[in-house]
């Protein structure tokens, strides 16, 4: 197996490593919550149900930025390497350049 391919495997698993861990947090805190809500079922009333709107539109809007940060970070994994790969073929490049200079080198100095 070459190098490049156990940097891909490498990268895949901290990507769906990145991805599945907050999923998995997801569903423990709506467990958790569920389990909380089943606990503290109080009766019905017109203040318990305008709270209860009011604690769900608050679960809704944090969850709305808890995929905005997870988006946000795996577009910065994205770009770190798109960078990381940019700069390796960068050096390899630099070095197929450092050899061919050598060999042009070393064929000039035949001829003469």
């Amino acid at each position: 197996m070459s190098v490049f391919s156990r940097t891909r495997l490498v990268l895949l698993a901290i990507t769906l490593g990145l991805f599945l861990c907050p999923l998995n947090l997801f569903a423990q805190e709506a467990a958790a919550t569920e389990t909380a809500a089943a606990e503290q079922a109080p009766a019905p009333t017109v203040k318990s149900k305008t709270t209860d709107k009011f604690e769900r539109a608050e679960r809704v809007e944090s969850m709305r930025y808890r995929h905005l940060w997870i988006a946000y970070s795996l577009i910065w994994l994205l770009v770190f390497l798109f960078v990381f790969r940019t700069w390796k073929l960068g050096q390899q490049t630099a070095t197929e350049l450092e050899s061919l200079n050598r060999r042009l080198k070393s064929l000039e100095e035949r001829e003469e």
